[in-house]
């Protein structure tokens, strides 16, 4: 038996007999089989190997005691706490002169620690081959004897055609070579790590990358190979280099005081930034032939494409919808689904090439942010993010800016309002006045009395038609205009709105002609409303039309509605002016002509609560204007001849007349008018008088005020009927709203008029 200095040694040792039983192990076998001796004898070693490697290893001991061959093997301990021993077992036969066979003897090393080292080393090298990093090592005379798969890959060679090479063999240009073998040379020299960064052109395009080379120390002290890894930055890079961008864009902007101050830096930064031949913002108003490009940047070489261009020109509705949908990049317009078809518009403009990204607003216009270049380019992803990252920054400020301007404009524009109203209401009290004082001195001239009492009339009522535009305005804006549509010959419409302006026109001498349908042709339509809103524009006509001009109306059926036209060979309106007329307030930028601006504001909102619109056309100053108002065919009706409505017979003159009004000047007034139409006429200035003076006069007819002190005409109204007065009542009101009209007819009054009445219309109304 081996004596214990065999329990010091390095393996375990082990003695089986010739039938391959154990006979001996020593102290080192223990420890690695992890079971004491006693335990080992005999086949009880078997119990210390691993269940899953027992039978294999069992199989092949049998296999060469039975055959005397040498035996080895690699399997498994398990230790009773469940530790795992890795273990390398050899036998060799010991030779007997006298039997032969004596049985063997061998060895069990520990190889634990190697395969740790081997799986280790597997997984290192999982790792790098899957790492996006690049991974790898030179030797001291700077050739490659490592490169993981991320590497190869974007050198686009395998691991043969690389290791063992050098930079240029690789494929580095000169420059890259020379560059990394000092920084390698400088790991050998110092022992220290040197760092850096490079763009370089793989089979990935050209991208950017940071590095490090690293010594690897040896044995002895000294370097005796240098690790290397690389990152791509590329886009951690343009990160930065956007972040920084933007952030000095925004810096430089919120500095800026004016849209065009704020455009013009965005669009050159942002085009210098890109490199491109062109950088402007494009904006579209919904339903307008219309392409507005803002001042744009453009390099050396381009020319400037701001203005204003059809949308015709580059596909129509149908492209625009399209092109301020999603972000585009176009690469070749002449190839381009979208652009094939319309290539020669960009190409007349030196656009080959764009790319885009839209940046809508709320209400109709929309607005795209674009770059162009004159030769085909393909736009990457980072260029297109960065055009939306300039627009989502710039355009909420230019929009800040608007919304501040058009405030100033709506104060200016108030304060001009305020003005003009005052100029407005004074200019007509100038020839009343003057009027009056003529009337007086001229008493006994019945022609110059009669000529005075024509201008007066026609001053009053270019005053009332000033308040009732005004009222109608505030109407519209709070809902309160309920239109009534029913059905009215359009004939008799367009005639009332032309009587109605006729004074107008006929003031400045001008030639009017209109083309009036039949009286069959019907609309469902409220024609006060629509003879309203043709009257304005008519008397706009007269106003911006030198005297002695051509004013037409006339009209148009289609299948899509009725088109009613308004032509003059007047002033004309500019381009750029013709969206803002129809604005409340807007004043001609030409100033020729006196008004409060609202005409033309009603006109719109009228047609827009028919479901029509009005729009102008005009080539621009002195060279006339048309406004067409467009009713759709929901409203046409079909033709009829209206039936034959009987005459009412008209009932005797009314004689007994009461005039009840707080403003004692216009009862006064009324009242001597009334008496000398042959009436009998009593006054009272409150609501209470009114209902003493019905007990004692008993009047057919009560002219009655509403809004009075001590008793309103209301309330006076509705003591009057309680108190079984059987009179005609009429009440005058500067109030003229559906609602004040439903109050009075529910306190019982009959008619409803709205201040200032004309003395001839309630006589009539009087008279029947």
């Amino acid at each position: 038996m081996p004596n214990h200095s065999s329990d010091h040694l390095p393996s375990g040792l082990f003695i089986a007999d010739a039938g391959g039983r154990v006979i001996y192990v020593n102290e080192r076998w223990c420890e690695i089989a992890g079971i004491p001796a006693e335990q080992a004898m005999g086949d009880g070693w078997r119990r210390a190997v691993h269940p899953d490697d027992l039978d294999a290893l069992a199989g092949e001991w049998q296999d060469a005691v039975a055959w005397r061959r040498p035996f080895r093997c690699e399997a498994r301990f398990l230790h009773a706490d469940g530790r795992v021993v890795w273990f390398e077992g050899e036998g060799f036969p010991i030779n007997s002169s006298e039997t032969g066979n004596a049985g063997y003897i061998g060895t069990c090393t520990d190889r634990t620690g190697g395969r740790r080292d081997l799986a280790r080393s597997r997984l290192y090298e999982a790792l790098l081959s899957n790492n996006p990093d690049f991974a790898y090592v030179f030797d001291t005379s700077r050739r490659f004897i490592y490169a993981n798969q991320s590497l190869l890959t974007m050198w686009g060679k395998t691991w043969e055609q690389s290791i063992g090479l050098d930079l240029r063999e690789i494929g580095y240009p000169e420059w890259h070579a020379a560059m990394h073998e000092r920084e390698i040379d400088s790991v050998v020299a110092t022992g220290r790590p040197v760092t850096g960064e490079v763009h370089f052109d793989g089979t990935h395009g050209r991208r950017l990358y940071e590095y490090i080379f690293s010594p690897i120390i040896g044995n002895d002290g000294r370097v005796e190979a240098v690790a290397g890894a690389t990152r791509d930055v590329t886009e951690r890079k343009q990160a930065e280099e956007r972040a920084n961008f933007l952030n000095e864009l925004s810096g430089r902007v919120m500095r800026l005081d004016t849209e065009a101050e704020i455009i013009a830096e965005a669009v050159g930064s942002l085009g210098r930034q890109l490199g491109v031949g062109r950088c402007y913002f494009i904006e579209s108003l919904k339903g307008e032939n219309l392409l507005r490009v803002a001042p744009d940047w453009f390099r050396e070489g381009e020319a400037s494409i701001a203005g204003d261009y059809p949308i015709d020109s580059f596909g129509g509705e149908d492209w625009w919808e399209k092109y301020s949908a999603s972000a585009l990049a176009v690469e070749d317009v002449t190839s381009d689904p979208l652009t094939s078809t319309n290539f020669d518009s960009y190409l007349r403009l030196n656009i080959r090439s764009y790319a885009t990204r839209p940046f809508r607003r709320v209400g109709p216009w929309s607005v795209v942010l674009a770059v162009t270049e004159s030769a085909p380019r393909r736009w990457s992803e980072e260029e297109i993010t960065l055009l939306d990252h300039v627009a989502s920054r710039v355009w909420p400020l230019v929009e800040q800016l608007r919304w501040i301007d058009s405030l100033r404009e709506a104060d200016r524009r108030k304060d001009q309002f305020l003005a003009t109203l005052a100029h407005e209401l004074r200019n007509p009290l100038a020839p009343v006045l003057t009027g009056l004082e003529l009337m007086r001195r001229a008493k006994d001239e019945p022609g110059t009395v009669d000529r005075m009492t024509g201008i007066l009339e026609r001053q009053i009522s270019q005053m009332a038609h000033l308040i009732n535009d005004l009222l109608d305005i505030s109407r519209v804006n709070t809902g309160k205009i309920i239109l009534d549509p029913q059905p009215s010959s359009l004939a008799v419409v367009l005639r009332n709105a032309i009587e109605t302006a006729q004074p107008a026109l006929d003031e400045r001498g001008h030639h009017f002609t209109a083309d009036l349908p039949p009286e069959s042709l019907v609309v469902l339509a409220d024609g006060p409303r629509i003879s309203q809103a043709v009257s304005n524009l008519l008397s706009n006509a007269a106003k911006y039309t030198p005297g002695g001009g051509t004013i037409r109306l006339d009209h148009a059926v289609a299948g899509d509605g009725i088109r009613i036209r308004v032509t003059d060979n007047g002033q004309g309106v500019e381009p750029a002016e013709q969206a803002a007329i129809f604005e409340p307030f807007h004043q001609s930028a030409n100033g020729s002509a006196d008004g409060l601006g609202i005409g033309l504001t009603l006109v719109r909102a009228l047609m827009e609560m028919h479901g029509g619109t009005v729009t102008v056309r005009s080539e621009g100053r002195g060279k006339g204007s048309e406004f067409i108002l467009h009713l759709p065919a929901s409203v046409a009706a079909e033709s009829f001849v209206p039936e034959h409505e009987e005459t009412p017979p008209t009932p005797p003159a009314a004689k007994r007349v009461l005039v009840v009004d707080d403003g004692r000047a216009n009862a006064d007034m009324l009242a001597i008018f009334l008496r000398h139409e042959g009436m009998e006429v009593a006054v009272a200035y409150d609501g209470l008088e009114a209902l003493e003076a019905s007990r004692s006069f008993r009047p057919e007819f009560v002219v009655m005020d509403i809004g009075m002190p001590v008793m309103d005409g209301i309330e006076s109204a509705k003591q009057m009927r309680a108190e079984g007065l059987d009179a005609v009542l009429i009440a005058l009101s500067g109030w003229g709203r559906e609602e004040d009209r439903q109050s009075t007819a529910e306190a019982g009054f009959h008619h409803h008029l709205t201040k200032p009445v004309s003395p001839a219309d309630l006589r009539r109304l009087i008279a029947g």
